[in-house]
């Protein structure tokens, strides 16, 4: 059966990927009118954004994207960002004037370097119990993936202390799930 929040995703042309819409599905609030708050790094046609906020008309919702042009796209009420989330201090800038957020959806370039600064900056800011999610795993070992010295953001994710759930695609690392409070 699919959910309010696969329908969004589908309806929004966001997800055609079963995987996804099943994750979230299990991932989100089964009550539609949830006052949940989200960020999801990778605004790119504004499609997902605008699933959430269809799928919860009460929650907070948030964007941060590096292209300029992210903040014209129709967004819904949501509220976009434009900057690198690889430079802690725009991230501490932006997040300095928000409360903490229930889930925080890493979509973004899928770099190394860019995911893992973006998780150091931004993991904190995840309300107890809240979820961090990283998309396009499968994208994480190609070589124009890894760079400046950061690891493959597949080894930084083991390496983390806590409980880190991974979805494949195709047998391959798709997506992790990493729950804020949950340690191993």
């Amino acid at each position: 059966m699919t959910s309010f929040v696969s329908n969004a995703l589908i309806d929004c042309v966001a997800c055609k990927n079963s995987v996804i819409t099943a994750m979230y599905d299990k991932l989100m609030p089964s009550d539609s009118s949830a006052k949940i708050r989200i960020l999801e790094i990778g605004v790119e046609s504004g499609a997902s954004i605008r699933a959430w906020c269809d799928a919860f008309p009460n929650a907070a919702v948030y964007g941060i994207d590096i292209e300029a042009g992210c903040r014209a796209k129709d967004v819904g009420r949501a509220t976009i960002f434009i900057g690198d989330v690889s430079d802690s201090t725009f991230v501490h800038n932006v997040m300095r004037g928000l409360d903490y957020f229930d889930f925080i959806i890493d979509d973004g370039s899928h770099k190394a370097r860019d995911q893992q600064r973006a998780f150091g900056d931004l993991f904190g800011r995840l309300l107890p119990g809240g979820t961090y999610v990283i998309e396009d795993l499968h994208v994480a070992r190609d070589a124009d993936r890894i760079s400046y010295g950061y690891p493959c953001t597949l080894d930084f994710i083991s390496d983390l202390p806590y409980d880190v759930e991974m979805i494949e695609d195709e047998g391959r690392p798709f997506i992790a799930i990493i729950r804020k409070g949950v340690t191993v």
